[in-house]
């Protein structure tokens, strides 16, 4: 039986076709060709062959503005030859609803006025649940959102005390992930163009909203559509995956719990996070999946004494975690996620984390956004809820 789209996802449907607005203008008029021999372009689905060299080039790609404009798509499958996209449905993938109202709201409203956030530059899951809010504020009063720099670029996109190592021109989400708006990018234009035609006008609010938390429905949706992979960093975040999981010998039947330890900057936070040993999270841990042959611990730390102490203490647990720079203890100082000196990297590492855990069945965790992240990027790939789910921090 052939699933059709019921009448809401239809007027969103109509409501993106129909907009006077000319969202397509970003595109060259011959992109649908340059898709065809580009892309093996089918409008019921296509794949396309990629090779490592794809990551090497982080301009915006043909693909990258098509898939801009087509949020009901999805990536069903990727290897090291190929990726592949198909039409979505609701039906099989719940959040297209909200991805065509995000992106009604951001591309087909008009950028006289706009609701601006100013990026907080803090740690992955502040900063984001900072831009969530001002896309679900921005849907609710039917204005674009956008995220505007404080003056500096995303410390996720160029080193955060001297701005070095820029990823790309813009310094913003967009370094990473697909164009989310149409208008203009700089708050400063807006000022601007205000004061010379009294047309433009910014609505700033910084308020965070519960409903645009991570684990509700819409501000996880909010997340979802933002961080739409470019197609250079879903080739880099796929490599790394891979790279990781042939290093470390973890194959399609293997089962883990990710063990997130946040050490480096705990004795300097003034909201309560403690810090641990790791003794204190294998006592949390479910003894019946330790005795598994099959399943690891999946260690996720900023602090490199952590595994030593992993190792030390737990020689017999079969650990596993990131080969990648971290801290030493508190070395780092506060809010420095850039160990490395390397934003792109530190970026590849974060998003192919997210979607190594969701390999996972169980996690431990102590208080912070960005556990919080890792919590709810497991839940979606298991919508069962079959996720265990322990607090180092409580009880």
């Amino acid at each position: 039986m052939t699933w059709a789209p019921d009448e809401v996802e239809q007027a969103e449907r109509r409501k993106i076709r129909g907009s006077t607005h000319q969202t397509l203008h970003h595109l060259n008029k011959d992109t649908p060709t340059q898709l065809k021999e580009l892309y093996n372009y089918n409008q019921n689905g296509f794949c396309h062959h990629w090779d490592q060299s794809v990551a090497n080039n982080r301009s915006l790609q043909p693909f990258d503005m098509w898939f801009t404009h087509h949020p009901t798509w999805v990536v069903t499958n990727e290897t090291s030859e190929q990726f592949c996209v198909e039409p979505g449905n609701i039906h099989d993938h719940p959040h297209i609803r909200r991805f065509m109202q995000f992106y009604a709201n951001q591309f087909h409203s008009s950028c006289d006025r706009v609701h601006v956030r100013i990026m907080w530059g803090s740690g992955w899951g502040a900063d984001f649940l900072n831009i969530q809010s001002g896309l679900v504020y921005a849907l609710d009063n039917q204005i674009p959102a956008i995220i505007q720099d404080s003056g500096i670029p995303w410390n996720y996109a160029a080193n955060k005390n001297d701005s070095s190592a820029l990823t790309c021109d813009e310094g913003d989400t967009t370094c990473y992930f697909l164009p989310y708006h149409d208008c203009k990018t700089s708050a400063a234009k807006y000022w601007d163009e205000r004061n010379k035609t009294g047309k433009a006008e910014l609505v700033v609010d910084g308020c965070l909203l519960p409903e645009a938390s991570i684990d509700q429905e819409l501000g996880r949706t909010a997340y979802m559509f933002m961080t739409r992979k470019m197609l250079w960093f879903r080739r880099a975040v796929y490599d790394y995956k891979q790279t990781f999981k042939v290093s470390k010998n973890i194959t399609a039947n293997s089962d883990c719990t990710v063990v997130h330890v946040r050490r480096s900057d705990a004795e300097m936070d003034t909201q309560g996070r403690k810090y641990l040993p790791v003794a204190d999270y294998v006592k949390r841990m479910n003894t019946t999946k330790l005795s598994n042959p099959n399943h690891h611990i999946f260690l996720l730390t900023d602090d490199s004494n952590a595994i030593d102490e992993a190792h030390e203490f737990f020689p017999n647990l079969n650990w596993k975690y990131l080969d990648r720079p971290r801290h030493k203890g508190s070395s780092g100082g506060w809010e420095n996620h850039t160990p490395s000196r390397n934003p792109a990297l530190e970026a590849i590492i974060l998003v192919a984390t997210f979607e190594l855990v969701q390999e996972c069945s169980a996690i431990v965790w102590g208080a912070g956004n960005f556990a919080e992240y890792l919590v709810n990027h497991m839940l979606l790939a298991h919508p069962d809820g079959n996720v265990e789910s322990y607090r180092v921090d409580i009880g």
